[in-house]
């Protein structure tokens, strides 16, 4: 997966992550049917980070202790990191021009990050 720009903005504690995409037909060729698919993506719980809404993360980042900022210690997730969440959160997004899928969840349900080298395709 990549970070590219997406065309929609989430608000307040909204963010979205970009979710692997289930193909339309099996590897033997037989077609899918969209509530087998749109079921299977909403059981994926983990993602890349492609954008936050204007108070996404806001309690960690102005509760962030003297230790964290010393240690220089990332305590929230940024743009790019994988991350993991609550299975069935949020809601499904398709930008099927572009064969992509994204999840958008509230801040809270995101339980864990890991940083992670991301290239961005243009």
């Amino acid at each position: 997966m990549s970070v590219k720009s997406i065309d929609f903005t989430p608000v307040d504690d909204a963010v979205v992550i970009e979710i692997e995409r289930i193909e339309e037909e099996s590897s033997g060729g037989i077609s899918l049917p969209e509530e087998y698919r749109e079921r299977k993506q909403m059981s994926i719980v983990e993602g890349i980070l492609v954008k936050t809404g204007s108070l996404a993360f806001y309690d960690l980042i102005n509760n962030q202790t003297e230790l964290s900022k010393n240690s220089g210690e990332q305590i929230y997730p940024e743009i790019g990191n994988k991350v993991y969440f609550k299975r069935h959160s949020g809601i499904l997004h398709s930008d099927k021009e572009n064969k992509r899928e994204f999840r958008i969840i509230r801040d809270q349900d995101i339980y864990a990050f890991e940083k992670c080298e991301v290239k961005e395709n243009l």
